[in-house]
């Protein structure tokens, strides 16, 4: 279902020029990006970052704050590089729920164009009854900061994909289910097999090279 739209190289060069940035889950690092970051290299992307996180210590609006800071820092190098198109997320578990609440920021919103969940719990995880770390209790669906990012809706002139894998077992199909964009999923995939599958690769380079709205309804779930 994600094939690429006939665009001209000039087009594609200028997709591949803007940044990408990795934002990892919990008790991870960079290195989660390794398979995505390499395919991307090897389609020609040209400014890939990873922002690492203390998840282990920090709260999730602790760690929000340190990604608009980033992106901020981001968004500013691309401008001055003179070439169009803005910051791209691709967040992973956790990360995804520390972007939720930056793109509470409005500001924040406005410098990113591209947004790819993967195996995100948007609708809360059960995994909050655990008591370390600390950020795992904002996970909880009736927490407030939960209660907050899913009543809230998500910014405008943003491309949202939520992509999801049916073997997950970390944040299940009812807690990464994202109303409203599209929402792909890989059959046979696990929680950390959305990092590495080569099918979601594909389609992590198919989406970031063009939007692909025109391709598939953006209230319509796929399977991949």
């Amino acid at each position: 279902m994600l094939r690429r739209q006939c665009i001209s190289e000039e087009v594609l060069r200028i997709e591949h020029h803007c940044p990408v940035l990795f934002v990892h889950g919990i008790f991870h690092n960079s290195s989660a990006f390794y398979a995505i970051e390499r395919t991307l290299r090897k389609n020609n992307f040209k400014n890939i970052e990873t922002i690492e996180l203390w998840t282990s210590v920090d709260r999730i609006e602790t760690m929000a704050d340190q990604l608009k800071a980033r992106v901020d820092e981001t968004y500013r190098a691309h401008l001055a590089s003179d070439r169009p198109g803005k910051v791209r997320i691709v967040a992973h578990s956790l990360g995804g729920v520390i972007l939720r609440v930056a793109l509470q920021d409005l500001d924040f919103a406005s410098k990113i164009d591209k947004v790819l969940f993967l195996g995100v719990p948007h609708q809360g995880n059960i995994m909050y009854r655990s008591p370390y770390p600390r950020c795992i209790r904002d996970l909880a669906p009736e927490a407030p900061l939960m209660k907050r990012i899913k009543e809230k809706p998500l910014p405008g002139k943003i491309h949202y994909w939520n992509l999801r894998g049916t073997l997950d077992i970390v944040t299940t199909n009812k807690d990464t289910i994202l109303p409203d964009v599209p929402n792909l999923y890989f059959d046979g995939v696990g929680h950390a097999g959305l990092l590495r599958a080569k099918r979601v690769l594909q389609a992590i380079t198919a989406i970031l090279e063009t939007p692909l709205y025109d391709r598939i309804p953006s209230e319509v779930k796929r399977r991949a």
